[in-house]
C-alpha cells in the first residue's frame, strides 16, 4: 500500500473504482493534451462520476506546433489552430478561461481567477508550464515570447513591418521559428548560449550537423553568446550580447527559458522543487516523499522516475508523453492504493528544419554510448543525405537521433516500442539492437561511420 502524506492525513481515504459513482467528483487542471488524455481515459476506464477541467485559453485546446510555423507564415490562422474541446460523448465539463490560483487539499478545492471554487474527490495536475523572463526584460524592453496562440499571432502581425528579427535561444521553438521567418525573406539573428543549437532536444553529433545546415540556410548564428542589455528606442531595438557585440533588430524574440506552472501549489505540501514530484506511477509526492492521495500529476510540470530513463527522476515536455502519461495518470487515481503499472515511458518527438526531418526516440544522455550510422559515408551532405546516431547502455539500444532517414528511424524506434515492457519482467532477456535489415556495405542501407 501507498504512503499518504502526513500533512494531509484529515482527508478521506481514496476511493477504489467500484465505489466510485455519479456524486464523484475529479477535477484536471490544464486543457493540453495530458489533462484532455486523462479525461477520456477516464471514461474508458468507467469513471460514471462529474469530470470537470480548467483551461486557462478561452478557445480550449491548440495544436501547440502552430505557434512556431502556420501562425507565423500565416498558412494559418488563430481559428485554424485551435482543436477546442473534446467530443462531448466524453461527458467532461470544460471550464475555459480558468486559471488555477490556488488549492486547498483538506477542503478539496481549487481556486480560479475567476474567484470560483471547483470542488474535488480527486485532482489531476496537467497545467504544464509557463515562460521566464529576468528582469533584465521588462518595461519597454520586453520581447515577444512564444507561449500561446496569442503570443504566436501578436509576432505574425508584428512581421508585416519587421525586416531583422532577433530570436533568444535555440531550442526546438527558436531554431523552428527561426525558420519559418527567414523562409519568408526575413533576416534573422539566432542567439544562443551554448556552441551549437538544439543541445538537449538533440545529441551532440546531430546538433553540430543542424547547426552547419542552419547557418548555411542564411541564419546569423551567434553561439556561446548570452544577452547582456536589451534597448528599444521606438521600433528599434539593441542587444548588447556577454562580448560586447551588438545586434540591431526590429523585432526581438524570447525562446528560451520555461518553467513548471505550480505557484498555485503553494501551501499544499506538494513537492514543487522541480515540478511537481510523483512516483512511479505518477502519484504525487509531498515534501517528505509520501503519496498525497487522491492526486496525480501529467504533462510538462510531473517529474518522475522513468525506468526507460535508466530510473532518473526527469520530466519530459513533448505532446506524446504527454498524452501517454495522462492515460497513466488517469489509471494511477482510479487505483487509488492499490498497485499499478509505473509509466515507462518512451520519449520521441519530431521536427521539420531547413528542409530536414530530425526524429528522436529513447534516451538520447551525454551517459550513453552512441555508434554513428550514415547513409552514404564520406557524402559533404551527410545530414541531407541521411544519418542516425543510436545510443547504447552496454549492449542494449536505449536511444535514437535520426536526421533524413525517416525509414531507418521508424525501424530502429519500432524495437524499442516493442522492448518497452522488458522493464516490468523479471526474466533474462536479450538486449535491443539496431536490426540488420538497415545495415548494409553497399551504401545503399546505413552503415557505420564511427
Amino acid at each position: 500500500m501507498q504512503r499518504r502524506a502526513a500533512n494531509v492525513s484529515r482527508l478521506a481515504p481514496q476511493k477504489s473504482l467500484a465505489n466510485l459513482g455519479p456524486a464523484d467528483r475529479i477535477l484536471i487542471v490544464g486543457g493540453g493534451p495530458a489533462g484532455t488524455a486523462a479525461g477520456e481515459e477516464l471514461r474508458r476506464l468507467g469513471f460514471r462520476g462529474q469530470i470537470q477541467l480548467l483551461c486557462a485559453d478561452p478557445g480550449g485546446s491548440y495544436d501547440r506546433p502552430a505557434c512556431s510555423k502556420g501562425l507565423i507564415t500565416g498558412t494559418q490562422r488563430p481559428k485554424d489552430a485551435y482543436i477546442g474541446t473534446t467530443d462531448k460523448r466524453w461527458e467532461i465539463n470544460w471550464s475555459l478561461g480558468r486559471t488555477a490560483v490556488a488549492c486547498d487539499l483538506n477542503e478539496r478545492v481549487v481556486w480560479a481567477n475567476t474567484g470560483e471554487g471547483f470542488r474535488f474527490d480527486g485532482l489531476v495536475i496537467a497545467n504544464g508550464a509557463r515562460p521566464m523572463l529576468n528582469s533584465m526584460w521588462s518595461g519597454a524592453a520586453t520581447p515577444h515570447i512564444v507561449h500561446d496562440i496569442n503570443d504566436a499571432w501578436n509576432i505574425r502581425v508584428g512581421l508585416r513591418t519587421a525586416e531583422h528579427v532577433a530570436i533568444v535561444g535555440g531550442g526546438f521553438t527558436g531554431t523552428e521559428l527561426a525558420c519559418s521567418i527567414r523562409g519568408m525573406g526575413k533576416n534573422v539573428t539566432l542567439i544562443h548560449p551554448r556552441d551549437v543549437v538544439l543541445n538537449g532536444v538533440l545529441d551532440a553529433t546531430a546538433a553540430k550537423l543542424m547547426t552547419e545546415e542552419h547557418e548555411e540556410d542564411g541564419i546569423d548564428l551567434r553561439l556561446g553568446r548570452r544577452v547582456k542589455a536589451a534597448d528599444r528606442y521606438g521600433a528599434k531595438w539593441t542587444l548588447t550580447l556577454d562580448d560586447g557585440s551588438q545586434v540591431n533588430a526590429d523585432m526581438v524574440v524570447m525562446t528560451a527559458g520555461e518553467k513548471p506552472d505550480v505557484s498555485w501549489l503553494a501551501g499544499t505540501g506538494i513537492d514543487t522543487s522541480d515540478g511537481v514530484r510523483c512516483d512511479d506511477s505518477l502519484r504525487v509526492l509531498d515534501e517528505e516523499g509520501y503519496v498525497v492521495p487522491g492526486v496525480v500529476a501529467a504533462g510538462a510540470l510531473a517529474k518522475w522516475p522513468n525506468y526507460w530513463m535508466n530510473g532518473k527522476d526527469g520530466r519530459v515536455g513533448q505532446w506524446i508523453a504527454a498524452l501517454e502519461q495522462g492515460q497513466q495518470a488517469a489509471r494511477s487515481l482510479l487505483a487509488g492504493d492499490a498497485a499499478t503499472h509505473p509509466a515507462i515511458l518512451l520519449p520521441r518527438y519530431w521536427s521539420q528544419q531547413v528542409g530536414l526531418r530530425l526524429q528522436v526516440c529513447g534516451d538520447i544522455s551525454d551517459e550513453t554510448d552512441v555508434r554513428r550510422l550514415e547513409r552514404r559515408p564520406g557524402h559533404r551532405k551527410v545530414a541531407k543525405m541521411g544519418v542516425l546516431t543510436c545510443h547504447y547502455r552496454g549492449r542494449d539500444l536505449v536511444g535514437v537521433v535520426a536526421i533524413n532517414a525517416p525509414s531507418e528511424f521508424v525501424t530502429v524506434a519500432r524495437e524499442m516500442l516493442y522492448a518497452k515492457p522488458r522493464f516490468e519482467m523479471s526474466s533474462p532477456r536479450m538486449p535491443v539492437q539496431v536490426p540488420t535489415s538497415i545495415l548494409s556495405r553497399d551504401g545503399r542501407r546505413l552503415a557505420a561511420t564511427g
